[in-house]
Formats: structure tokens, sequence, C-alpha cells
């Protein structure tokens, strides 16, 4: 019997109940994760102020500096447990696939829980420091900026959204190819114009408007892209090939 017969064989409840149990290990370690994040947040906001360069937060309610706490808490906790809800994902999807896709399903999901690891250092690293360091220069004269504590964290959270997206494009571009929604070959015959939309794209969601930013974050979405799609050539190509073989 193959593995096509025992997945055919679980009745709705079975994948429901399989569900259930995934959603508590993975509910259970955010949970904790948070709890421990909460308890050690003073260590944690040391790294998370260093893109500031020194310059202090400002909080608005006597509660703000408890809620930015409980804040952090709760996004440190998000993207250390989302390689946990990926792998936990990838477990419940990849269990009710044929055995012939479920290697190139996991192998998308690593190859995406890598490229979002490298998304959130490189906005902690390059995006946010010049985004602030360009928006610190456009001052209105006879007014100072106050950066408060809640809009640095949306600034941030806003700059890992943003660089998330552009290093998940290999991953849609490959995932369609292989799906057979997406031509990569007719892709890269209009390169010039997915070119044009991404910096137009990403010249109106990224949190400055300054040049510098704007190269940071559209030069390596067009690298990214172009290495999405000469793996999705592979891809389509020998789906291809087995489809006529078949």
């Amino acid at each position: 019997m193959n593995d096509e017969d025992v997945t055919q064989k679980l009745s709705f409840w079975e994948h429901i109940n399989d569900l259930r149990v995934h959603l508590l290990w993975g509910g259970g370690f955010f949970i904790v994760i948070a709890i421990g994040f909460f308890s050690s947040s003073n260590w944690i906001l040391r790294y998370i102020l260093i893109p500031l360069n020194g310059e202090k937060l400002v909080f608005l309610s006597p509660l703000g500096p408890i809620f930015f706490q409980m804040n952090i808490a709760f996004l440190g906790a998000f993207f250390v447990s989302l390689p946990i809800w990926l792998l936990l994902l990838a477990h419940f999807v990849g269990t009710a696939l044929p055995q012939h896709r479920r290697l190139p399903f996991y192998l998308l999901v690593l190859t995406s829980l890598i490229l979002g690891i490298l998304s959130i250092v490189m906005t902690y690293k390059l995006v946010v420091p010049l985004s602030l360091a360009a928006l610190s220069k456009f001052i209105i004269p006879g007014t100072v900026m106050m950066l408060t504590a809640d809009s640095y964290l949306n600034f941030f959270m806003l700059g890992v959204g943003v660089t998330f997206i552009i290093f998940e494009l290999p991953v849609v571009i490959v995932a369609l190819a292989y799906l057979r929604l997406v031509n990569p070959y007719y892709i890269a015959r209009k390169r010039r114009y997915y070119i044009l939309g991404l910096i137009i794209t990403l010249a109106i969601i990224t949190p400055t408007t300054d040049v510098v930013t704007l190269i940071v974050v559209t030069v390596p979405a067009i690298i990214l892209c172009e290495i999405g799609i000469l793996v999705a050539k592979a891809v389509y190509k020998g789906k291809s090939k087995v489809e006529i073989t078949n």
C-alpha cells in the first residue's frame, strides 16, 4: 500500500484532529516564548534600539512602557516561533500530499524559512538604519522630530514586512511555475516590464522616499527575482518532460 492510499483513507475528522494537535503545539510554543521574552525584555530592547544610534524614544502615556514591552514580547515570540509554525505546516500539509510531491514542497518551505530569516537580518542591519538616517534630514524649520516607541515599532515592522515580501519572491515564482500557473520563460521575455513594476511598487510601499533606501531594497529584489526565474525555468522544463513521458 503506497502513501497515496494511506492519505486517501484519512477521514475529515482525522485531519481536523491532526490540525488541532499542530495548533496546540505551535500555540504552546508561542506562549512560552512570549512569557520568556516579557520576563527578560531589557536585553531584547537593547538590541532593538541599536538602529536608533542613541536616539531616545518617547512614551505618551504612563502605561506606554508596559504595552511596549508586551508588544516586543509578542513580536519576538512571533519571529522565534515562525520556523516552528512553518515546520508544523510542512508536516501537516506534507503528509496529505503524494509521495513524489513532498520533497519539492519541503524544499520550498525550507527555502522560504531561510529567506525569511535573511529578510529580518537585512531589515535590522540596513533598511531601518538607512531609512531613519534619511528621514532625520527631513525636518521642518521650527519643529523637532520626536520618535515615539509605538511609531518606531510600527516603522520597524513595516520594514520587516516589505523586506520579507521581497525575499519571498523567488519562492512564489518557483511555486507558481511548479503548479503551471506561470510560465517563467514568458516572464523572462517581459523582464523590463516586471522590473519597472517592481521599482514602482517598492517606491510606494517602502518606509521612506529616499533613493538610497529604494536602491537597497530594489537591487536585492531584482537579483532574487532573477534567481527565482532561473530555478523556475528548470522546474517548469523538468515537469514538462515528466508530463510528456507520462
